[in-house]
C-alpha cells in the first residue's frame, strides 16, 4: 500500500491540533512544479510518512529534496511498511 489513506487520516488529525494550513501533496498532483514551489515557499515543516513506496514516487522524492535543499525541517514518521 502506498499510504494515501494514511496520509489523509494524518492530515485530519493534524488539522485538529494546529491553526496553520496543512498541505497534502495528493491534492496538487496535476502540477508538480506547484508542489515543489509550495514546499519551497510556504512550508515550515515537511512530514514524510515513511512507507515502502514513498521514495518510488517522484513527487515525494522531489518534495523531500526540495525541503532539504531549502533547509526546511523534515519530520519522518515510520509506518509498518517501511
Amino acid at each position: 500500500a502506498g499510504g494515501g489513506a494514511l496520509a489523509r487520516w494524518f492530515k485530519i488529525l493534524v488539522l485538529r491540533r494546529v491553526s496553520d494550513n496543512v498541505f497534502l501533496d495528493s491534492d496538487f498532483l496535476e502540477d508538480l512544479e506547484k508542489i515543489f514551489d509550495l514546499v519551497k515557499l510556504e512550508t515550515h515543516a515537511l512530514v514524510v510518512l515513511l512507507t515502502s513506496r514513498v521514495l518510488t514516487r517522484m513527487w515525494c522524492a522531489g518534495e523531500i529534496t526540495t525541503a532539504v535543499f531549502h533547509k526546511i525541517f523534515v519530520a519522518p514518521v515510520n509506518t509498518e511498511t517501511f
